[in-house]
């Protein structure tokens, strides 16, 4: 491999750095890992898998930290992993691929959990970065480069979204993207990650004005506008603002036609309004979940799709529509989509 190394942030990760460690050692010639103040024993485990292990005074940046240990890796490439982070086996990256520099993509497989369910999402993400290229962001920091950008072959899992490690980082990071967001009160980035944590924390009515804001302060196409459009439909129906979330509906179903994430999330919205108006349920707001369900099934899986959630073009519409029509007695329809369920796809 062309001289190159994992690079690594880390506090109190006892939990999940050899893991890690261990599944990037293909990939590397070296480790560095550098160290926020950790108080158990990731120092003496990063140590004996052979990574360098370096101090860094933690100082409310993650940008800090995170180009203080590019600096101490020395590399022509570098593998940026968070500790609860590992590599999945069967990944290969061919040194032909490295021969210029470029600002490599890699899939990340995010599980989270959403009351007693799990679900993963799919984002892509810079972390394998040329000489040279470093981070600027208090936190949700990002590489900040010109050069062109390309996807590997890495997959990446990633678990600390778990409702037992994220506990212990709450209010964190949303104390540091309000404290961005003074310098820089109309980028729509920070908006949009302040918004996805009142949304984890389940403050619909906040997220759904912090998305309002950042779709605003969007002079261009952004990665992660589709995410934003998806999250916005949510947290307005949750927050019983459906009118509103049917409005963006038909503002950008044309945009998002190839979309499972618009079209699933949208009949959640129609299912919602259907509970809030009866009257209408059976011939309006149900008929409408039910076809935007069957757009997902028709559609199929788009991992390819920044922060696509899996099952939304295939076994999580199916459940859906295995409910509604189980409830309208439908057994044929109930039976056929309950059958589609369980054929859970993979990514």
């Amino acid at each position: 491999m062309t001289d190159a190394a994992l690079v690594m942030i880390v506090k109190n990760e006892e939990r999940c750095i050899q893991r890690c460690l261990e599944s990037a050692r293909p990939f590397v010639g070296k480790m560095v890992v550098v160290d926020t103040g950790s108080t158990d024993a990731t120092v003496g485990l990063c140590r004996d898998a052979g990574a360098q292990v370096h101090h860094f005074e933690w100082c409310d940046d993650f940008s800090a930290a995170r180009n203080y240990a590019l600096e101490m890796a020395d590399s022509d490439w570098n593998l940026v992993l968070d500790a609860d982070e590992w590599i999945a086996s069967d990944c290969l990256i061919e040194q032909r691929e490295l021969e210029a520099p470029f600002l490599g993509l890699i899939k990340i497989l995010n599980v989270s959990e959403i009351g007693d369910q799990s679900q993963t999402t799919v984002n892509w993400m810079p972390r394998w970065l040329p000489r040279g290229v470093r981070y600027e962001g208090l936190v949700h920091e990002q590489p900040i480069s010109d050069l062109p950008k390309k996807r590997l072959n890495l997959l990446v899992h990633h678990d600390g979204y778990s409702n037992l490690v994220s506990s212990s980082k709450n209010g964190r990071n949303k104390r540091l993207l309000l404290r961005a967001l003074e310098a820089t009160p109309s980028d729509p980035y920070i908006l949009y990650q302040l918004g996805v944590d009142d949304e984890i924390n389940r403050n619909y009515a906040g997220a759904a004005v912090l998305y309002e804001r950042a779709h605003a302060f969007m002079k261009q196409e952004y990665s992660y506008k589709r995410a934003l459009i998806v999250r916005w439909m949510h947290c307005l129906s949750q927050a019983k603002r459906t009118q509103e979330a049917i409005a963006l509906i038909e503002r950008y179903q044309f945009v998002y036609k190839d979309d499972p994430d618009f079209f699933f999330t949208a009949g959640n919205v129609f299912l919602d309004h259907a509970m809030q108006d009866p009257e209408r349920a059976l011939n309006m707001w149900l008929p409408l979940a039910v076809q935007s369900w069957e757009a997902c099934l028709d559609i199929g899986e788009k991992p390819d799709l920044e922060g696509a959630v899996i099952g939304r073009g295939s076994f999580l519409a199916a459940k859906n529509l295995h409910a509604v029509y189980s409830i309208l007695g439908d057994r044929k329809r109930a039976d056929h989509y309950l059958s589609l369920a369980g054929r859970r796809s993979l990514v």
